[in-house]
């Protein structure tokens, strides 16, 4: 009979220890998975992280030297040591160098350039490559439409982009250049210059793990439970003269709110 209930609970035994290794294997697939995504941050150590996901209740732990940044639910960031060993700070100090030497081009009269639009974090001064390109693709898909804008001849995207990574200028710092030298860079009478800062509020933290470069806008799985807050500086130039200048906040909130004011102000700029 004893020998009976020792086999028995060795069986048990077995069975839980079993059934703990199945769940440790789940858990490892399961933090591979959650690159970029919400969760409730329970506690930060010296070498691992604590945290839970969305509608449960078990804990898991994350080395550090796997995070890039964790975004706060009340706004703040915090940066991790990466990979490689290096601190990571939020401010990127990979920006081109751009040090005023390049190549003039004679300025065409009615011409008009639609520069990189810079999208900017206020929390964490991060920007957002991708948004900067699709800003400047949609700024120049509507300006072509309005019914005014034929006495000008629009730039296509490719030729000033090309011109201004010649210059060492990116979105990271076109926003630095004086417009003087803009118009001698690209060859153009009239520049539409575009910034769109804005702030994320969110209900739960983000881990972003192994990013060395961190898009906003790449984030999955968590627009439910952010709201953007955006402020869209706009501003045309024409022969070095600011002829406009506005900025707005959009009504709503959501990822693409931006748009709505990029495009209300668009079609009230002077460009006639």
């Amino acid at each position: 009979m004893k020998m009976k209930k020792s086999y028995l609970l060795l069986t048990f035994i077995a069975f839980i220890f079993t059934n703990l290794a199945f769940a440790q294997t789940t858990q490892d697939k399961i933090i591979k998975k959650i690159t970029k995504s919400l969760t409730t941050v329970t506690k930060i150590a010296d070498k691992f992280i604590e945290y839970k996901l969305p509608n449960e209740t078990l804990i898991y732990n994350l080395d550090i030297s796997k995070i890039a940044r964790i975004d706060f639910a009340n706004g703040k960031s915090q940066s991790f040591i990466g990979q490689n060993g290096t601190q990571q700070q939020n401010v990127n100090s990979e920006n081109s160098v751009y040090q005023g030497n390049f190549e003039e081009i004679a300025i065409k009269p009615n011409t008009l350039a639609i520069i990189l639009i810079p999208f900017d974090n206020q929390e964490s001064h991060s920007s957002s490559e991708s948004m900067a390109k699709f800003a400047q693709n949609d700024v120049y898909s509507n300006i072509v439409k309005l019914s005014h804008i034929n006495r000008y001849e629009v730039q296509d995207l490719r030729p000033p982009n090309a011109l201004l990574r010649k210059a060492n200028i990116s979105y990271k710092n076109v926003d630095e250049i004086p417009i003087s030298d803009l118009q001698k860079i690209l060859g153009v009478d009239n520049i539409l210059a575009i910034k769109v800062s804005y702030t994320i509020i969110q209900s739960q933290s983000t881990i972003v793990i192994g990013q060395d470069d961190i898009d906003d806008f790449a984030l999955i799985s968590t627009d439910d439970d952010k709201m953007y807050e955006f402020t869209v500086y706009f501003d045309l130039y024409k022969n070095n003269q600011k002829v406009y200048t506005k900025s707005r906040k959009p009504f709503f909130s959501m990822k693409d709110s931006w748009m709505d004011s990029v495009n209300y102000l668009l079609k009230r700029c002077p460009l006639n």
